[in-house]
C-alpha cells in the first residue's frame, strides 16, 4: 500500500478550488491548520499562503508545479510616486467608507498599491504616536487568529501575505 502525503490526505477533507491569485489550492481554515504540518507540506513541495476567504482566515495550500491550465492575468501598471493630494484624497475616501477597489479605480492605481500605501501611512502614524490598539481588540478571537496566521506567514517568509494579514488586523483595530 502506497502511503499518501499530507497534501493528498488533506485533499480528502478540504475543498480544492481555484482562488485568484493563487490558482488551484486546498483551502484549510486557520483553526484547523496545525503548525507541525508546515514542515511536512514544504517537504512535499507545497506552497502555503494565508488570507481572508469567505469571512474567515484560511491557509491556501498549493502543490508547486500544478499550474497547468490556469492563467493568472497580471495587469502591468507603471510605478509613479504618490502626491500629497493623492494621499489626502485616499484617506478622505477611505474615511467616507469607499472600498479599496473603488479608491483604486478613482485614483487610477492598483488595489495592491492602495493597500500598501494605507499600510505605510498607518506605520507613519504609529511612529508619530497617532495609532493605538484598543484594549478589547487583543482579546478578540479574530485578532488572535490573525496574529497566529501572521506568525506562521512571517516564519515562512511570505511577505506579501503578511501585508494582507496586517491589513485585516488594521481593519479590525480601526473598528
Amino acid at each position: 500500500m502506497v502511503k499518501m502525503g499530507l497534501f493528498e490526505e488533506l485533499s480528502q477533507i478540504y475543498p480544492l478550488e481555484i482562488v485568484q491569485p493563487y490558482g488551484e489550492v486546498l483551502i484549510v481554515p486557520n483553526k484547523a491548520f496545525k503548525p507541525e504540518w508546515k514542515e511536512r507540506l514544504e517537504a512535499e513541495n507545497v506552497k502555503i499562503y494565508a488570507n481572508a476567504y469567505r469571512g474567515q482566515t484560511c491557509f491556501f495550500l498549493k502543490k508547486k508545479g500544478k499550474t497547468e491550465g490556469f492563467k493568472v492575468e497580471v495587469e502591468e501598471k507603471r510605478f509613479r510616486r504618490w502626491t500629497e493630494e493623492e494621499e489626502k484624497q485616499l484617506l478622505e475616501w477611505i474615511g467616507e467608507g469607499l472600498t479599496v477597489e473603488e479608491v483604486a479605480e478613482r485614483l487610477g492605481r492598483s488595489v495592491g498599491a492602495i493597500r500598501v500605501k494605507l499600510l505605510r501611512l498607518e506605520k507613519k502614524n504609529a511612529q508619530n504616536g497617532n495609532f493605538a490598539v484598543k484594549e478589547n481588540d487583543a482579546d478578540s478571537e479574530e485578532f488572535k487568529e490573525l496574529t497566529q496566521a501572521l506568525t506562521v506567514l512571517y516564519e515562512a517568509g511570505c511577505k506579501r501575505a503578511c501585508l494582507l494579514v496586517l491589513h485585516e488586523l488594521e481593519k479590525l483595530v480601526s473598528q
